[in-house]
């Protein structure tokens, strides 16, 4: 493979050492490493090309996509590198993790509903900037929130045009994207539901429909009524954030308008 934006080592091991793995994507193995020479911590994605033939487009979208994005709302892309049939991707390592890590660090179950809206004030702008699929959300040692995707590669490619791709966690797609293969596609608004589904996760510890098994949730989720938030187990939420949600999670996408 020759991925345009990568360049070969012949002993990747004398540049980078891992150190733990800390994530699992469709395409590979997320780990924290260190790079020797200056003893910087990264995250490395490795990618095994060879159990990965069909995917080498996507993954080649995603370099050249983390290349060109220069946001503080988005993981950095640091490079590149191939050490026989594996792919490395060196990014910026954030310390603290997910979202959902940084929940399970403060407390148990749901997260403040204050501290939930910085996430999602921050989730926005970078929406703003990429107007992408849907992302992981991380977090910095310094609390900074940034997008990065360490699951399907390629998906925040062609933003402009409608994708009749299936591709997300079944929780936390939107109908269009889970009925794009039989309709007219979907586009960057999609993401907007999922973050209306990741602001309910975070207040309640938990998508809507956790309970079910995935395979029943793409079923239901084109055919029922969108989730509202609603108090429960006596915890009440803001108008707000109920008003939020709402806006978000708006079957009709045409008329959501949060990311411009």
């Amino acid at each position: 493979m020759n991925p345009g934006t990568s360049k070969s080592t012949t002993n990747i091991n004398e540049s980078y050492e891992l150190i733990e793995r800390i994530g699992k994507g469709s395409f590979g193995e997320v780990f924290k490493g260190k790079e020797k020479n200056t003893g910087e911590i990264v995250a490395i994605k490795i990618i095994d090309l060879e159990h990965s033939e069909d995917e080498i487009d996507d993954i080649q979208k995603e370099i050249l996509l983390l290349q060109q994005c220069e946001s503080p709302y988005v993981i950095k892309y640091i490079g590149s590198l191939i050490d026989q049939t594996d792919l490395w991707i060196i990014m910026e390592y954030l310390a603290v993790g997910s979202a959902m890590d940084l929940v399970g660090m403060i407390k148990p179950g749901p997260m403040d509903e204050q501290f939930a809206a910085v996430i999602l004030r921050e989730v926005l702008n970078g929406l703003l900037y990429l107007h992408s699929e849907a992302a992981n959300i991380l977090i910095g040692s310094q609390f900074q929130v940034k997008l990065a995707d360490f699951g399907v590669a390629g998906q925040i490619c062609e933003r402009q045009q409608k994708r009749q791709t299936f591709v997300g966690t079944p929780f936390w797609m939107s109908p269009e994207v889970i009925t794009a293969q039989n309709t007219d596609g979907y586009d960057e608004k999609a993401d907007i539901w999922s973050l209306g589904i990741t602001a309910i996760e975070l207040v309640k510890g938990e998508p809507p429909h956790a309970n079910k098994h995935a395979m029943r949730v793409l079923q239901m989720i084109p055919q029922m009524e969108a989730p509202i938030l609603q108090d429960e187990n006596g915890i009440t939420f803001s108008k707000s954030i109920k008003e939020f949600v709402s806006l978000c999670l708006n079957k009709n996408p045409v008329s959501v308008n949060l990311i411009g």
